[in-house]
């Protein structure tokens, strides 16, 4: 009888140990960003036990409906009583099972699944009864989507409007029953900064929010666009007011103001000289100031072994309010220094530049660099050799051309033979910079990102070697992870002639260098290499060149999370990448052909491009994903190249890796004409539609959306004794329609400027007026005038007194006062004083009024 009580005593107690555990352990998932859920956040576990210590794995499993996509288990470990939050460490390495070849793409590529809703479950088992201990489950909706594409203004545009337009196309698919919105941010690019650098160290020049159409201008409202200076614009979209998608960044110079319709039109001039005698497409990098001061570095050549020289610049602005819808702080001041010394004809330019715009939540806006700018020292043995093929030419008129070719051949040998040893060494650099650098190798691999650290590419001879890095970001609580960055090329031929050149990026963040348990904005610690090769084939005398460029990639989104066993993944690959359960593999390529015709001047382009969903370099921030893309162009020049017509065709397909249950077309045409007759007015006319369509599938209704850009410009300069008379004028239109007809929204602008200068006396009188028809429900056209004298009071001081509205049919408006003074000392000295008053009022309320007084200084000096 003692014996049957002990036996039920010992099984009941077995028992209620057991049934202890059963639901003992409390299991908790971290909450993944919205609309998102990708294969590591199943291992963000919280766990809460509490019972005895017992040794535990965990399993993970993935439904949609009723099918089963993916089951994964964790390796064994020990979860002690109490609250743990399980390490990757301990979970490591995890066994993962995919139930269709359409998820192994999806997860290998992105790490995530197709859009749609899907069923996680987490639970805990003993390791040693494979009991149920807890579990968690929930549903989690999935969204993916393609980068929405900036229509105008393109990159590197001139935007002549004072209140410039913006248009993209939206981010496709989009999703059935989301509201869909966007956040409309600009900011100035400073010093040597590449667009994509200024968004993560300056300060938001203006923003909008809400905005639900695709179109967008500038308001009267916000803090005025400054001449001459370089903005870069992207959009943010939003579903359901979360932020989700960034666009690519994109540039442009502005030139809205009337006050300089004479420099203007003459830069339009010199811009289609320049179009006509060369179709082929180049960046302004000195008007982006990414090179620092050229033109005295250029004055810099001489036979004197050694030169010095100077150029400094100092800014300062005060303002009586804080700018609408702006980070910008209402005083602040810059300071930039460049000496520069030339070395038996080498120059070398040390670039200071201090900004007091810092923010603690941004990048370092500051920089220091030691740059050498081998082009300079390249032009002028090009120009040697152009001198001496010259005066080949006038000597031996009567040779035979093939007789020319081979002397003017010799004459370059010649020249780089007599070239002194360290020009020669120095000739050899392609690029060469110590400090902040912003490398450039190809544009899916290393392009528009900082490094601080060196900057070096070298070609001896045929060979080609570059090197860069090293410091990237740095670390800022809460939101970013400091990051280090190293690239390398090396291979044959020069970047811009016939070469191949195998290129590889290395990135890592340090995943101690924030609290992990401040991050506001989901930022993980990543890993990223990329490798590849780009190659360019130079045919008919240079008038034909193919290229191609293919690269793979692998980003480990979180270096915390646990490691990835997969058979599917060779072992050599594993020993080298070490891939984690965030790790994702893809890869691009772009096939490219450029004809330039040196007899008739036709340039035709094309080019095919494919972009793997999980191809990402964290050294080309501004690549979109999981496109197709055809692209075409042709230009032919007429009458002795004082006409241009250029026609451009795009064709864009995305999903890939069927992210997506439909897949989105967009195409874009184009056709440009310009017009240069030196005593006519020029005239260059724009037009591009474009659009993005998608059939509905699965209840998801079609969806077709079109934006179209048409602009015309026209201006002359004239001379006559008595006066010089510069008049532009612009009409541009705007216009985002859907198949839905909500939110349609089109823009038509038309804006007139003259300046006119008496040269018997130095008097400048200059004027300007537009009008804006918006035919959206809730907006007002609108209308603007300018009128502003300016008189030369003694040689050199130029002063400017003026007065401008802009107004809102019965919504708002804007004056102002202005006062500009100006003195310059030949090339030396230039010193400028602006003092502008604004009033702005609102008949319906939407940013305030306000009254603001701005002074704006500044000092350049050189020599």
């Amino acid at each position: 009888m003692k014996n049957l009580f002990l036996y039920t005593f010992l099984f009941l107690l077995i028992s209620q140990s057991a049934f202890s555990w059963s639901g003992s352990v409390t299991v908790s998932l971290d909450q993944p960003p919205p609309f998102q859920f990708r294969v590591e956040n199943m291992w963000k576990v919280t766990l809460n036990n509490t019972g005895a210590e017992v040794r535990v794995y965990l399993t993970g499993s993935v439904m949609k409906g009723n099918s089963q996509i993916i089951d994964a288990t964790t390796s064994a470990f020990s979860l002690a009583r109490g609250m743990k939050r399980v390490s990757a460490a301990e979970m490591s390495p995890i066994d993962l099972k995919k139930y269709n070849n359409d998820i192994e793409q999806t997860l290998s590529k992105t790490g995530t699944f197709e859009s749609g809703t899907y069923t996680i479950c987490i639970k805990v088992k003993d390791a040693g009864s494979n009991d149920e201990l807890g579990s968690f489950c929930n549903d989690y909706e999935i969204i993916n989507m393609t980068k929405m594409e900036l229509i105008s203004p393109e990159n590197n545009d001139q935007v002549l409007f004072l209140l410039p337009s913006f248009t993209w196309l939206p981010p496709t698919p989009v999703p059935p029953g989301k509201l869909i919105s966007y956040q409309f941010q600009i900011t100035e690019i400073l010093n040597r900064q590449t667009p994509e650098y200024a968004f993560l160290a300056n300060p938001i020049y203006f923003h909008s929010e809400k905005l639900l159409t695709t179109l967008f201008q500038f308001p009267i409202a916000a803090k005025s666009l400054i001449n001459g200076r370089n903005y870069a614009w992207r959009v943010i979209t939003y579903i359901d007011n979360i932020e989700f998608i960034e666009s690519p960044v994109l540039e442009f110079l502005y030139k809205g103001s009337n006050k300089d319709v004479a420099e203007i039109n003459k830069d339009i001039r010199e811009q289609l000289k320049k179009d006509l005698s060369d179709n082929s497409s180049t960046v302004d990098f000195q008007a982006s100031g990414r090179l620092g001061p050229l033109k005295n570095r250029q004055s810099l050549f001489d036979e004197k072994p050694f030169k010095f020289g100077i150029s400094a610049k100092a800014e300062y602005e005060y303002n009586d309010k804080q700018a609408v819808n702006s980070e910008l702080p209402r005083n602040f001041g810059s300071i930039s220094v460049d000496p520069t010394v030339s070395i038996y004809g080498i120059p070398f330019n040390l670039n200071l530049f201090y900004d007091t715009r810092q923010k603690e939540f941004k990048q370092n806006i500051n920089s220091f660099g030691f740059l050498f700018d081998p082009a300079i020292l390249k032009n002028k043995i090009k120009e040697e050799i152009d001198k001496k093929k010259e005066e080949l030419e006038s000597k031996i008129k009567e040779t035979v051309k093939s007789e020319i070719n081979k002397r003017k051949k010799g004459i370059e040998n010649k020249v780089n033979y007599s070239l002194s040893p360290w020009l020669k060494i120095f000739s050899y650099f392609d690029n060469l910079g110590l400090g902040e650098t912003y490398p450039n190798y190809t544009s899916n691999t290393v392009n528009g990102v900082k490094m601080t650290g060196a900057d070096i590419s070298f070609n001896p001879g045929i060979m080609h070697f570059a090197i860069s890095g090293l410091n990237n970001l740095d670390a800022i609580p809460g939101t970013t992870f400091s990051r280090k960055m190293l690239a390398g090329s090396i291979g044959v031929g020069l970047k811009d002639k016939s070469h191949f050149h195998f290129n590889m990026m290395k990135a890592w963040d340090n995943e101690n260098s924030i609290d992990i348990n401040t991050i506001t904005n989901y930022a993980t610690p990543q890993d990223n290499i990329a490798f590849g090769t780009d190659a360019a084939l130079s045919l008919i005398q240079d008038q034909l060149t193919i290229k191609a460029e293919a690269n793979g990639s692998m980003l480990t989104r979180d270096k915390t999370a646990p490691d990835l066993v997969s058979e599917d993944i060779p072992g050599f690959i594993k020993n080298f990448l070490e891939p984690k359960i965030s790790s994702q593999f893809d890869y691009m390529f772009e096939v490219s052909s450029d004809f330039k015709s040196k007899d008739i001047g036709t340039n035709a382009e094309i080019s095919f491009k494919s972009v793997g969903p999980g191809y990402v370099s964290l050294g080309a921030p501004n690549i979109r994903q999981d496109i197709q893309s055809i692209k075409f162009k042709v230009s032919q020049p007429f009458d002795n190249k004082k006409i241009m017509a250029s026609v451009y065709y795009k064709l864009d397909k995305n999903n890939i890796a069927k992210l997506n249950p439909t897949t989105s077309t967009s195409t874009g045409l184009g056709f440009n004409l310009k017009i240069n007759y030196k005593e006519f007015p020029f005239l260059i006319i724009d037009y591009r539609p474009n659009s993005v369509s998608n059939e509905g599938t699965n209840g998801s209704p079609a969806f077709k959306n079109k934006s179209n850009v048409f602009s015309l410009t026209m201006g002359i300069n004239q001379n006559t004794k008595q006066f010089s008379n510069s008049m532009n004028l612009i009409f541009s239109s705007f216009s985002s329609k859907s198949n839905t007809g909500l939110n349609d929204y089109g823009i038509m602008s038309f804006n007139g400027s003259n300046s006119i200068t008496f040269l018997k006396i130095p008097l400048t009188i200059s004027g300007s007026a537009g009008y804006t028809r918006n035919n959206a429900v809730d907006s007002r056209n609108s209308f603007l005038f300018d009128l502003s004298a300016g008189y030369e009071f003694i040689k050199n001081w130029i002063n400017t007194i003026g007065a401008s509205y802009y107004g809102e049919e019965k919504t708002n408006a804007k004056s102002s006062v202005y006062f500009n003074s100006s003195y310059s000392l030949n090339s030396y000295l230039n010193v400028n004083f602006n003092l502008m008053k604004d009033f702005y009022r609102e008949d319906i309320f939407q940013y305030g009024e306000f009254d603001n007084l701005i002074i704006r200084a500044g000092v350049t000096a050189g020599f």
